[in-house]
C-alpha cells in the first residue's frame, strides 16, 4: 500500500464509525418520539390543570383593561374550554371587543363564529366582512 491509500483507509474508518453513530442516535430519537407521541404521560394528569388556566386571571384582567392579544386569547379559552366551562357566547363578546380594536387573529375568529353560528346566530355576510378584515391586516 502507498501513502495515499493509507491516508484513504485511515479517513474512511472513522467516517464509518461516525455514519453507524449518526444512525443510532437517529433510530434512538425516533423511538423516544414514539413512545412519548403515542403514550400517556403522567406530566399532564387530570390534578393538573392544563397549561393556559395558569394564567387565565392575569389573561383575563390584561383582557379588561383593553389588550386585544389577551381579549383574543381569552376567547379562544372560553371557545375551547381550556380550564373553563366551554360558551360560545362569551368567546364571541372578546373576539368581538378584540376584533373592533383591530386584532387581525380575533377577526378571523368572529368570522368564523358568524359562519358556523357559534355563539352568533348564522350571518354570512357579516363573516365575510370580518373574513376581509382580517385579509386587510395580513
Amino acid at each position: 500500500m502507498n501513502r495515499t491509500q493509507i491516508r484513504c483507509t485511515a479517513l474512511r474508518r472513522p467516517a464509518v464509525l461516525g455514519s453507524v453513530v449518526l444512525f443510532a442516535a437517529v433510530c434512538l430519537a425516533g423511538t423516544i418520539w414514539l413512545v412519548v407521541e403515542h403514550e400517556p404521560t403522567d406530566a399532564l394528569s387530570k390534578e393538573d390543570p392544563p397549561a393556559p388556566v395558569v394564567n387565565f386571571d392575569l389573561t383575563r384582567t390584561r383582557a379588561e383593561q383593553g389588550d386585544a392579544a389577551a381579549q383574543n386569547l381569552l376567547g379562544e379559552l372560553y371557545l375551547n374550554g381550556r380550564g373553563i366551562h366551554p360558551d360560545s357566547k362569551i368567546a364571541a363578546k372578546w373576539f368581538t371587543r378584540s376584533a373592533e380594536l383591530g386584532y387581525a387573529p380575533a377577526q378571523l375568529n368572529l368570522g368564523m363564529l358568524f359562519e358556523a353560528g357559534q355563539g352568533v346566530p348564522v350571518d354570512y355576510a357579516r363573516a365575510v366582512e370580518w373574513y376581509r378584515k382580517a385579509a386587510a391586516l395580513g
